[in-house]
């Protein structure tokens, strides 16, 4: 068995009572001659267990002895759990084994060939108690990424001689974002030298971009340590990179945005 891929149209987040789409794509090298079975298991904090499905691929019509070498198909599911107890993360992971023996879980491996256990861990679902506030972006957001991914807001936070010490974000995508990206804040002087930076998932990788869905409204605060000495700052930029540490451009096409000068630099 192949795990190709895992897609979330709806985005990786978890409501009460509401439904979460899932589809994983399948292929196989070779004829399997056993029947498996797959396993999904959401654990919350401390490894609880909210959510779990057994059974064969496809709503039980594609077990795993009918698959044909170098044929995809796309097996979906629907995740829902009546009680969430907190906000947070949650481990959305997966994996088969013998239908006459649910402890002898099948080894797993890596691109590389190299054996990573007996269950997959295929992404972090974010977790709301309740209902998650929803909305849309202003008529003039300060900007907007080619993916959808909108910041709605930046507000500037200066101590009292009118020096940035921090800044709060307030993002509204309209479309749901399925990686993970880090938000970078720079305070720069006139010749773009650098002068502090942070670089953080959202809310402290408690909100990451991948669980973010068109219409959530997200409030992040990024900062720097109080003893930095941003005197003589001119601007403030920030942007977004991935795992591959790539920017991610925004419309337009630039890779960074300017959300606040100085009044000395204006």
């Amino acid at each position: 068995m192949r795990l190709l891929g895992v897609d979330f149209p709806a985005g990786a987040a978890l409501e009460p009572r509401e439904r979460l789409p899932l589809t994983l794509y399948f292929t196989t090298d070779a004829r399997i001659p056993e029947d498996y079975t797959l396993f999904l298991h959401v654990a919350g904090a401390g490894d609880q267990l909210l959510y779990q499905f057994d059974g064969v691929p496809v709503e039980g019509r594609h077990p795993t002895r009918q698959w044909l070498p170098g044929q995809v198909f796309a097996d979906t599911h629907t995740i829902s759990v009546a009680d969430i107890p907190e906000d947070g993360l949650a481990t959305l992971s997966m994996g088969f084994y013998p239908i006459a023996d649910p402890n002898a879980r099948v080894e797993i491996y890596d691109p590389n060939g190299q054996p990573i256990g007996d269950r997959l861990v295929l992404a972090q679902l974010r977790l709301h108690k309740q209902a998650a506030v929803q909305g849309a972006p202003g008529s003039s957001p300060a900007g907007i990424w080619q993916n959808g991914i909108v910041l709605d807001k930046a507000a500037l936070g200066t101590d009292s001689q009118g020096l940035p010490t921090g800044i709060t974000l307030t993002w509204a995508p309209t479309a749901t974002i399925q990686n993970d990206y880090t938000v970078f804040v720079q305070v720069l002087d006139r010749g773009s030298n650098i002068l502090a930076q942070a670089d953080s998932q959202p809310q402290g990788g408690s909100y990451p971009t991948s669980t973010w869905r068109a219409g959530d409204v997200i409030t992040d605060t990024v900062a720097w340590p109080s003893e930095v000495d941003t005197t003589g700052w001119a601007r403030v930029i920030l942007g977004m990179y991935g795992a591959d540490g790539k920017r991610l451009p925004l419309q337009g096409g630039s890779d960074f945005l300017e959300v606040a000068q100085s009044a000395t630099n204006k």
